[in-house]
């Protein structure tokens, strides 16, 4: 399901699960006031080695002063926080200008209820196996309040009635009946048919799927009542190529500041890899996961979120279900990097050379892959070419897109 054709709009949630954040924050802060104590080798936690990891929790329960001041966590959250979703206007305008104004917050106000109308501390209050995960009652927590930007209920939009909730990822309105929507919203887990017509489809899931179904594994239940609380730690307005499109949240130690810390979103690339097998995309995988390592220390949460799509070579189906993967990654802003193994590469460029009226060129298929020069294309690396360019942290300065040539060893801007 893709969204009308114009000005494409976009918005993100950031979401905790358990006190995630409360927990790595306590932890940093207790690298952070111990490091001459224990001997860390760095006052930062995300710096720690990977022996170190385990023994924090350990000094910390042992520790006088810290041992009575809750719960740590070691390791970010492994798929990150961040969910964003691409927004329905001319279907929807009401579900999505109403989800918007939340989300920024700050041009809301307050509301009837003598709150603040917007989504950043509000709970998700039910979480379904199966089925949804629902928030948006930033009144009462509990899914029986809710109020929308313009204080009373509001109409279904007639436009996202007749769209389906045909799978994951789907973004719909809550509501208790025909057109009473407030603020309350859900995304599905599965394809819920029995929905059609009875909620107002205004948007879609183009990334954090995985956060989604990290969250339903985590907290979710049979009944919906979540078995921890999911808060809705930050919001808003959603650009491809300014804001990042996956991370999470860490309350930094600052003797200077008022607080004694500073809120910080840590990105974690999105990765993309077009492999001509399951076994080579074990490869890269591996190698991935090695580089990333060795950047950011050992532990999960703390490398790039990976998504695979199997170029069957040989399959002349397979190819073209493979390519329109890759664009729709690309296409939906669901990457930060795409990576083309040698064989995968070799086949699209083969394609694209059989296609009628084709222009010639070095890595031209992978050039027409890119919509709009966002995102960075890796084309030809071997599993240890590709874990190399991630341990020199290439993809993190400014200036993309980039066209890597592994073949070659050599990047340059892709024109």
């Amino acid at each position: 399901m893709a969204a009308p054709a114009e000005e494409r709009r976009f918005a993100y949630l950031d979401l905790d699960v358990g006190g995630h954040l409360e927990k790595l924050s306590r932890a940093a802060a207790f690298v952070d006031a111990t490091d001459t104590r224990y001997g860390w080798s760095s006052k930062d936690i995300l710096r720690l080695g990977g022996s170190e990891i385990p023994r924090v929790a350990d000094m910390k329960g042992s520790d006088h002063d810290w041992a009575g001041r809750g719960e740590i966590a070691v390791h970010p959250p492994p798929p990150g926080q961040r969910v964003v979703v691409e927004l329905f206007p001319s279907a929807s305008p009401q579900a999505c200008e109403n989800f918007l104004r939340l989300c920024r917050g700050r041009e809301a106000g307050v509301g009837q209820c003598g709150k603040p109308l917007r989504y950043h501390g509000s709970r998700v209050h039910r979480v379904q196996r199966g089925f949804v995960i629902q928030g948006g009652d930033f009144v009462k927590g509990n899914g029986t309040g809710g109020e929308s930007v313009w204080g009373k209920k509001f109409k279904d939009d007639k436009g996202g009635l007749q769209l389906q909730h045909a799978g994951p990822g789907v973004l719909s309105m809550g509501n208790s009946g025909k057109n009473s929507n407030t603020s309350q919203f859900f995304f599905t887990l599965a394809a819920a048919p029995q929905l059609d017509g009875k909620h107002v489809v205004f948007g879609r899931v183009v990334s954090g799927l995985d956060v989604l179904k990290y969250i339903e594994e985590t907290v979710g239940t049979t009944d919906g009542s979540p078995t921890a609380e999911v808060l809705v730690t930050d919001c808003g307005d959603w650009v491809p190529g300014e804001t990042p499109g996956q991370g999470y949240w860490l309350n930094v130690p600052d003797a200077d500041a008022f607080a004694g810390h500073v809120p910080r979103f840590f990105a974690r690339p999105r990765l993309g890899i077009v492999v001509p097998s399951p076994q080579v995309g074990a490869r890269f995988e591996q190698a991935i996961r090695a580089a990333a390592a060795e950047q950011t220390r050992s532990g999960p949460g703390r490398g790039p979120c990976l998504r695979v799509a199997v170029l069957e070579t040989g399959q002349e189906e397979d190819r073209d279900a493979a390519e329109e993967t890759a664009r729709q990654w690309l296409n939906d802003a669901g990457v930060d990097v795409l990576v083309l193994a040698p064989a995968a590469h070799a086949a699209l460029e083969k394609k694209r050379a059989n296609a009628p009226s084709a222009a010639g060129g070095e890595n031209q298929a992978a050039k027409e892959l890119v919509p709009d020069g966002r995102q960075i294309v890796v084309c030809k690396p071997t599993p240890v070419e590709l874990g190399d360019l991630l341990r020199n942290g290439w993809w993190q300065e400014p200036g993309g897109p980039w066209l890597v040539s592994g073949s070659a060893g050599a990047a340059g801007m892709l024109d």
